[in-house]
């Protein structure tokens, strides 16, 4: 009976799929924030910006926060291409029943130059100003059943530039099946909100499998993403486990579909690599994301367990 249920899966995503576009599907380049596209921690950007491979990806995926061996506390940052920054912190309280997680995240756009016209109507340089993006998140994940775990989360979105704010608010919700030690599934909807100033929240839904081997210390997975813009990408990732304290990370994010050219896909590319060293209090992991002629990003995660 086991051996029917991943094709029962693969047949009720490829129905979600469906119905998502058809009652969402918006045109390529018409979304707001897509910041929000970032991982939040080190350890998921090595692994493709996959959701479904530990507790680290509780921000994006809640039903993972059930995977959390513990409490903890995590902060992750990392240079982006010209002045752009991204920083984030992330909060795990792990309870009897329930597990709580926290979340900011933030977008820094460094200083760019203001112009105006002067009486004659001619462009004139008038300082320069900032641009910023954050996220604010709480989601909570729980054991429905023995091998079902769900979850959801509540976030809210800001950007400012020069002065200008502009909102939004989304929800988040997952679940994991965990029928044995040897593979689960993961799947859910992300940044599922009303839109802002016309534009719609970089929502996707996404699905994927993974699979432990244990005589190699190997954890690998694929999964599949599909973004309101259109755009669909399928990733690869596998993580290598040497003794449970460090631990050497590989993805692939391939593109099914390309953004406009104003987007870019500049928020997932291609290869990513990383690794990890922790032990019972503290852990600190590393990833690299390749940018083509923008250079390569470097991401750093520290993270403390109590």
């Amino acid at each position: 009976m086991k051996k029917l249920i991943p094709k029962k899966l693969f047949a009720a995503i490829l129905c979600f799929f469906s119905f998502y576009q058809y009652a969402y599907g918006k045109d390529a380049g018409e979304t707001v924030f897509e910041f929000l596209k970032i991982p939040t921690t080190a350890a998921q950007a090595a692994l493709a910006s996959m959701t479904g491979f530990s507790s680290e990806s509780g921000a994006h995926s809640h039903a993972m926060l059930d995977f959390s061996q513990g409490s903890s506390l995590s902060a992750s940052y990392a240079v982006y291409f010209q002045d752009t920054s991204f920083n984030a912190l992330n909060f795990i309280l792990a309870k009897e029943k329930y597990v709580f997680n926290f979340a900011y995240a933030g977008f820094y756009y460094g200083e760019m130059e203001r112009y105006g016209e002067d009486e004659n109507g001619n462009y004139v340089y008038n300082g320069k100003f900032g641009a910023n993006d954050l996220a604010l998140s709480a989601g909570v994940s729980r054991a429905i059943f023995d091998d079902v775990s769900v979850g959801g989360g509540l976030k809210y979105v800001g950007q400012n530039i020069d002065g200008q704010t502009i909102y939004g608010f989304a929800v988040s919700l997952s679940a994991v099946y965990l029928p044995d030690a040897e593979w689960y599934a993961v799947g859910g909807i992300e940044n599922l909100g009303p839109p802002v100033e016309g534009y719609s929240m970089p929502a996707n839904v996404y699905a994927g499998m993974y699979s432990f081997y244990g005589k190699l210390n190997v954890l690998c997975g694929a999964e599949i993403k599909y973004f309101i813009d259109g755009s669909v990408f399928i990733k690869a990732a596998g993580e290598f486990d040497l003794g449970e304290k460090f631990f050497l990370r590989a993805g692939y994010s391939f593109a099914l579909t390309t953004s406009t050219e104003e987007l870019g896909d500049w928020n997932e590319r291609d290869l990513s690599l990383g690794f990890g060293f922790c032990n019972k209090f503290f852990a600190i992991d590393y990833a690299w994301l390749p940018f083509g002629v923008l250079g390569g990003v470097n991401m750093l995660t520290l993270t403390v367990n109590f």
